[in-house]
């Protein structure tokens, strides 16, 4: 859980790409870009267009897990109200 109460979906690690799935969500989400990828490979003829889909499932992906993990920074309003 994150500090301010909701679940994140990756977390860091200390090895490798450095964040991994944390929760159901963020293996579903993952799962999903692995098929939605595989599916690109085998349904384009044209190398180009397959490249192209691919890197923006990858940039799609990428976002998902910086806005869904603990790789922000810190914004305002991110914690606990405090009145």
């Amino acid at each position: 859980m994150a500090e301010n109460g909701t679940q994140l979906w990756f977390e860091k690690t200390d090895s490798g790409i450095g964040v991994r799935p944390a929760s159901f969500p963020g293996r579903a989400v993952t799962a999903f870009w692995a098929l939605l990828c595989l599916l690109a490979l085998v349904t384009y003829s044209t190398m180009t267009i397959m490249i192209f889909v691919i890197i923006f499932y990858t940039a799609v992906f990428g976002c998902i897990v910086f806005v869904k993990s603990d790789l922000r920074p810190e914004q305002p309003g991110d914690g606990p109200d405090e009145h």
